[in-house]
């Protein structure tokens, strides 16, 4: 004789307390998914930044390298997109690739800063820069740059 009750059961499909696990655990894989999104949005906005940063800097320090004059000791600080317009940045070249980033520089600010390095027993043998550079104004959001120029003998 044939079981009616489970022959019924077969064939009845899913019962709700299956139904409710089955969305239970799509729902905790769609979260996940959403917060590793939000988490790869905030690392790629960082990112992006640190690499303006140093094409920022890598700019400005080559500008102070190839330049007549060796840099005045002393210190300046402002608006960064101000300075990379005073050095030339901005200028048009057909040929040369400008990354599309650098042209939002709000709230971008820098210091810079020129000090005397000596070499016993020599005495002003190089001039350290340091550069720095602050976007957001949030605890993460800067970048330091070191550099040294060689002072000519005279």
């Amino acid at each position: 004789m044939i079981d009616n009750n489970s022959t019924n059961r077969a064939t009845a499909g899913f019962t709700l307390i299956e139904i409710a696990v089955a969305i239970a655990i799509l729902g905790l894989g769609l979260a996940t998914l959403v917060a590793l999104q939000t988490r790869y949005m905030a690392t790629y906005e960082t990112e992006r930044n640190r690499t303006t940063a140093a094409l920022a800097a890598e700019y400005i320090l080559t500008k102070l390298e190839n330049a007549k004059e060796v840099p005045e000791l002393g210190g300046n600080g402002g608006d960064l997109k101000g300075l990379l317009e005073k050095e030339g940045y901005y200028e048009y070249q057909p040929d040369a690739v400008q990354p599309e980033n650098m042209d939002d520089l709000t709230n971008w600010t820098y210091q810079l800063t020129v000090t005397s390095q000596d070499i016993p027993p020599d005495e002003d043998v190089l001039r350290r820069i340091d550069l720095n550079l602050v976007w957001d104004q949030g605890a993460s959001d800067f970048m330091n740059f070191v550099y040294y120029i060689k002072v000519p003998k005279q």
